[in-house]
């Protein structure tokens, strides 16, 4: 696929979160056609009822990409259901529980005052047990393996009554019972005694990663045959049914959210390669990942992370990569945390590193909050991805963006981010999502839809070519910037986990060099320390890739370690310019630093700081642009300097693709500009015939957001309906419940009563001897759901319809409806596409009365997960007809 082939019009999620459809798939494809966008991902996600990795599922992707086709849309694949990417929905540890990720976990215990260390260790492999003797300084003075004072203990008895007629032939002749008790669970257990002061042992042992997600557990990224075993189950069975298509209709695949394990990373094959790459064992120094005894410490850190990158790299990227490159697919996506360093090393070492696999580098953004100058975390994130794509020439930079969203967030919210995003340097969009169905809970699902269960989806299409023009503009400009910002992952790697504290403060520097560039506009990248290692400095510039820096801007050295200031050395030795720690624009303008000159205009009759602006320079083919974003809700009057060897200057509306000439008034350029807003000053050697004058603004007004000051979390349809119900008063009643609730939303059971937590013992097994009784304490209930709705004499007229609307997953349990005292049946209940493909539709005409009406709803016994999952609505004829 050519450069030029490419669109940067938005291509959302496509969250696949039901029973597909053959017809409400064309349908669909069909709206997003219409909404303008250049395509979408594919994208398996909670709720979906087509069993993940079937022929069915294969031969609903098989009508999407037919349809995808014929709409001329890209249909982008999505290497998971549903997130992180590595375990295919759970097939890869289903099969193959050896893949579970794994995790040191190292402790340290302190002998009592006679020298004994007894403590319960749980679960896991032992790798090392380690009794230390400190001297006062905490330097090491011995140490002695403790790993033979490890064993198994069950100390969790169960008692029960037990029939004593053992055997088979005189299992009838019940003679009597007796008492029979017997332990459960094994776990490990350490009792020691050590001789004299200052001992301590620390146990490092390796445990499977539990957790609160979706699939309970990781995969083992840091596996070759892991990783190739979810290569097969997902990548290879694509290609065998799509590859003719890929590079065309299927122009990539999207990898989300992948990590190298749990927090300290580990795998069965970590000791063997650690020795092999560092030359010593890691076995008897895992307590320097706990605590610093010595300058050895921070070594094995680094080593210990270092490790886990390298493993990182080439068992799960470059795999992926090279399946990708190989089957002509673009490598797309995003990893985690890039916004915190701290985190990114959790996570795998070194976000900025894996972005040389990735064709289309990626970051993600979530919720509607952005980086400002007291919060700049986000900005260094999106700047960290940018400045990797830019140093390895790649135009196409996307950011998974709009999650977790209330349902007021429309139009006005996009394009606040979208301009910020901009700036960071990102050029494509991937909006999270377009919901295939809002059927029950599936409306909650990390956000709302921008798709046609929203009010404001008309709008969509003028927001698409508004973005995409902005994308492909910026995208095919070269980003000019003679200054970089070390990101000194290593020394992260040195400090994490045992100084954190140290760490935090090494990030907030990070943020606060962040900040002051953006404030003083000083035009920047970011190259991380194992770029600068390679990098060569001549003529007073550092080569990073495709980009040359001739300023470079470090923390505090306190921070650094003796190969960083060594390099920094170097280079300044070779002429390029050192800043430590800047805190104002005048050290970077002695360093001759790329700035824009940005201020607030003399004649500005608002007040905004141009600290305020975001801004991103650029040359484009023989034009330079300045792309300007207002990170204020403030309006606002600047200035930029005219640029000599450009005399015409135009302001570039990407709404309208209109170029308007600007007026130049002693050496400088005024422009106005709304809060939240972007424009782009283009800067050009040539004249553009007839093109308007530019007139700056002189009504502006601040940006009023309602889903900042009064976010609204209630879903309501784009139908006309006559009333709404969202709220109930409840009743319940049970053995050990008694419960009356006013005026509560919508909810099941267990939102109110409580949990039996009946779901997760159905998948655990009993131990043999525990025969207690097992009550049942809360459910089931008597539960009643009530309200009114009022129906204006007005609106009854003789041959006027009205219908009780819903949806599929709506009312939950055995739960009987009921209006004004006489019940809907459930088969009064059609389906019909009203504002979701499970809408279900009841008429309720003859069971209206003018005025007020009841509604309630009844369960003779309900268990904690019956209930309601959504609001219910009284429509017209033609309220349900769209």
């Amino acid at each position: 696929m050519s450069k030029d082939s490419f669109s940067y019009a938005p291509a959302p999620f496509w969250f696949l979160n039901h029973k597909l459809e053959r017809g409400e798939i064309k349908r669909q494809i069909r709206l997003m056609k219409k909404a303008g966008v250049a395509g979408f991902f594919i994208h398996p996600r909670a709720g979906l009822l087509i069993p993940y990795g079937s022929d069915e599922w294969y031969n609903m992707v098989g009508q999407i990409i037919k349809e995808a086709k014929r709409q001329g849309l890209q249909a982008w694949l999505y290497d998971e259901d549903p997130y992180p990417s590595g375990i295919a929905g759970g097939r890869v540890v289903f099969d193959h529980p050896e893949f579970a990720a794994r995790e040191l976990k190292i402790i340290k215990l302190i002998p009592d005052e006679s020298g004994r260390v007894r403590a319960n260790l749980g679960e896991g492999k032992v790798l090392s047990a380690l009794a230390i003797k400190t001297n006062k300084g905490g330097k090491i003075i011995d140490k002695k393996d403790v790993r033979a004072d490890i064993g198994i203990i069950r100390p969790f008895y169960l008692k029960t009554s037990w029939n004593n007629a053992y055997y088979a032939d005189i299992r009838e002749k019940k003679i009597f019972a007796h008492l029979r008790a017997e332990t459960s669970y094994p776990e490990l257990e350490i009792d020691i005694s050590l001789p004299g002061a200052n001992w301590k042992v620390y146990i490092a042992r390796a445990e499977t990663v539990y957790t609160d997600d979706k699939h309970g557990l990781k995969p083992d990224n840091l596996n070759s045959e892991c990783v190739k075993t979810f290569i097969e189950y997902t990548h290879e069975r694509y290609a065998k049914l799509f590859g003719r298509d890929f590079g065309s209709v299927i122009p990539g695949i999207f990898t989300d959210e992948p990590a190298a394990g749990g927090n300290l990373p580990w795998t069965p094959i970590f000791e063997q390669e650690f020795f092999k790459r560092k030359g010593y064992g890691i076995e008897q120094n895992y307590h320097h990942l706990l605590e610093t005894f010595n300058k050895e410490s921070r070594r094995v850190r680094y080593d210990y992370w270092d490790v886990i990158h390298r493993l990182y790299k080439a068992n799960f990227f470059e795999p992926l990569a090279g399946w990708c490159k190989k089957h002509s697919l673009k490598f797309c996506g995003h990893v985690i945390c890039e916004e915190d360093p701290l985190e990114q090393v959790i996570a795998g070492g070194n976000a900025f590193a894996y972005q040389q696999f990735f064709d289309i580098p990626g970051f993600d953004h979530v919720t509607f909050n952005i980086a400002d100058r007291d919060h700049p975390g986000l900005n260094f994130g999106g700047k960290l991805i940018s400045s990797a794509a830019h140093q390895q020439g790649k135009e196409r930079i996307l950011s998974e963006c709009f999650a977790c969203n209330p349902f007021n967030f429309g139009p006005e919210g996009m394009e606040k981010i979208a301009n910020w995003l901009f700036a960071l340097g990102i050029t494509w969009l991937v909006p999270h999502g377009f919901h295939y169905s809002y059927d029950g809970d599936r409306k909650f699902d990390a956000g709302k839809s921008f798709f046609f269960q929203d009010p404001s989806f008309p709008e969509f299409k003028h927001f698409a070519a508004y973005v995409e023009c902005l994308g492909k503009k910026l995208a095919r400009a070269k980003h000019l910037s003679n200054t970089a910002l070390l990101y000194p992952a290593t020394a992260f790697w040195e400090l994490l986990p045992a100084e954190m504290e140290m760490a935090k403060e090494l990030r907030g520097q990070l943020y606060k060099i962040v900040r002051i560039l953006f404030e003083n506009h000083i035009e920047f990248d970011i190259i991380d320390d194992l770029t600068l290692f390679q990098a060569s400095g001549q003529d007073g510039s550092i080569r990073c890739g495709r980009e040359r820096y001739q300023v470079l801007v470090v923390p505090e050295t306190k921070y650094l370690s003796g190969a960083h200031s060594s390099k920094i050395a170097d280079l300044k030795k070779k002429g390029v310019k050192v800043i430590s720690n800047p805190d104002n624009l005048e050290l970077f303008r002695k360093a001759g630093s790329e700035y824009t000159g940005l201020r607030e205009s003399p004649f500005s009759p608002y007040e905004n700081d141009h600290q305020n602006l975001m801004s991103l320079k650029k040359r484009y083919g023989n034009s330079l642009l300045l792309y300007i974003f207002n990170n204020s809700r403030r309006p606002g009057m600047f200035s930029v300097p005219a640029i000599k060897d450009y005399p015409y200057a135009y302001l570039y509306e990407a709404r309208t693709d209109t170029y308007y000439l600007m007026e130049t008034k002693e050496g400088r350029i005024d422009f106005t500009i709304d809060g939240f807003q972007a424009v782009i000053i283009e800067f050009r050697k040539k004249k553009i015939a007839s093109a308007p004058k530019y007139h700056p603004a002189d009504d502006l007004t601040a940006a009023k957001l309602e889903y900042e000051e009064d976010p609204e979390w209630q879903y309501c349809p784009p139908i006309k309906y006559m009333s709404a119900i969202h709220h109930w008063d409840i009743s319940l009643k049970g053995a050990q419940v008694k419960e009356k609730v006013k005026n509560h939303s919508f909810c099941l059971m267990r939102d109110i009563a409580g949990t039996e937590l009946s779901y997760l013992k159905e998948r655990k097994v009993r131990p043999i001897f525990d025969r207690a009784e097992y009550k049942k304490f809360l459910y089931p209930l008597k539960a009643s759901f009530k309200t009114k709705f009022v129906i204006p004499s007005r609106q009854i007229p003789d041959k006027e319809r009205f219908y009780l609307l819903c949806e599929n997953d709506t009312l939950q349990g055995a739960g009987r409806i009921f209006i004004n005292d006489r019940e809907v049946l459930k088969a009064a209940f059609a389906r019909q596409r009203v504002y979701d493909p499970f809408n279900l539709v009841a008429e309720i005409t003859t069971l209206l009365k003018p005025g007020l009406n009841r509604i309630y709803i009844v369960w003779a016994e309900a268990n904690e997960f019956d209930g309601l999952k959504s609001s219910m609505y009284i429509v017209k004829e033609e309220g349900k007809r769209r």
